[in-house]
C-alpha cells in the first residue's frame, strides 16, 4: 500500500498534524477528505493507519490508528557500484534501484564517464537523488531508502566494496559476499547472478559507463575479487544493464 511520511513520531490513538509537501500531496493530488483513511510512516519507520479529521490551510489533522507492518526487504543486501552516467540516467537508476530493493547505490567516475566527481557530489545532485529515492519508497511501499553515495574514483569504490559498513536498516556489513562485474567479454553467463546460496547475504554489482570499462579498470576490479559476467549477446545501455543485473541478483534465485 502507498503511504505518507510524518515528520513526528506517532502513537496509536493520538492526534497528529501533517504540513508541507505531504499535506499538499494528500489534499491536492490525492484529494483526500475528512473521514478518509490513509497510512502514515514516522521517522522511526513505524507505520500506522490514520483517519483524516480536518483539513486546514496548509495543515492536516489526523487521528492515528493501529500499527501496520511494512513489507520485508530482499534477503540479499545488494550494493550497486555504478560508474557515473549522465545525471538523467543516474536519477533513473536511483529510482528503479530503490523500487527493486537495492540496499545501497554508490556512483563513481570511471575513465569513460561523462560526468565529473565534482558534479556528482554537488549538494543539488545529492538532494535530488534523495528526493527521488524517498518518492520511490512511497510508490513501492519500501520502508527505508537505500544509502546513496559517491566515491572519488574506481579505486575508492572497490575499497568501499571490501569494507561496507552496513545499511540504514540496521544490518551489518560484510567483508565477504559475492562480487560481479558486468562486462560484454565476461566468461561467466548471467545465470551466475542467481544468488541461490543465501549463507552470506552480501553482494556487490559493478557496472560501467556507456562505452564500458577500460582494460586497466577490468584488471583492477578483478584484483579486488570481481568476476566479469556478460549479459547476453545484445548491447545494453548502462542503466538497462544495471537494473537487469540487480533484478537477477535479487530475484533470480
Amino acid at each position: 500500500m502507498s503511504y505518507f511520511f510524518s515528520d513526528h513520531l506517532l502513537q496509536p490513538g493520538e492526534p497528529a498534524t501533517l504540513a508541507g509537501e505531504e499535506a499538499r500531496h494528500i489534499k491536492g493530488s490525492r484529494r483526500l477528505k475528512p473521514g478518509d483513511s490513509l497510512v502514515l510512516q514516522d521517522p522511526g519507520g513505524d507505520r500506522f493507519r490514520a483517519v483524516l479529521e480536518h483539513a486546514g490551510a496548509g495543515v492536516l489533522h489526523v487521528r492515528v490508528g493501529e500499527r501496520v507492518a511494512a513489507p520485508r526487504m530482499p534477503s540479499v543486501r545488494l550494493v550497486l557500484l555504478q560508474a557515473a552516467v549522465k545525471l538523467k540516467a543516474a536519477e533513473w537508476i536511483v529510482q528503479k534501484a530503490t523500487e527493486l530493493g537495492v540496499a545501497e547505490v554508490r556512483f563513481f567516475p570511471s575513465v569513460k564517464s561523462p560526468v565529473a566527481v565534482k558534479e556528482l557530489k554537488s549538494a543539488k545532485t545529492l538532494s535530488r537523488w534523495e528526493r527521488i529515492a524517498r518518492e520511490a519508497c512511497k510508490q513501492s511501499d519500501r520502508q527505508h531508502p537505500p544509502l546513496l553515495g559517491v566515491s572519488h574514483d574506481l579505486a575508492a569504490a572497490l575499497s568501499d566494496a571490501g569494507s561496507n559498513t552496513g545499511s540504514n536498516t540496521g544490518s551489518k556489513g560484510s567483508t565477504g559476499g559475492r562480487r560481479w562485474m558486468l562486462h560484454p567479454q565476461g566468461d561467466t553467463a548471467p545465470g551466475a547472478l542467481h544468488l541461490r546460496d543465501q549463507t552470506d547475504p552480501s553482494a556487490w554489482l559493478l557496472v560501467g559507463p556507456e562505452g564500458g570499462f577500460t582494460a586497466e579498470e577490468v584488471t583492477q576490479a578483478c584484483a579486488h575479487g570481481f568476476t566479469p559476467v556478460r549479459m547476453g549477446q545484445l548491447v545494453l545501455r548502462t542503466e538497462t544493464a544495471a537494473l537487469a543485473g540487480c533484478t537477477l541478483m535479487l530475484f533470480g534465485h
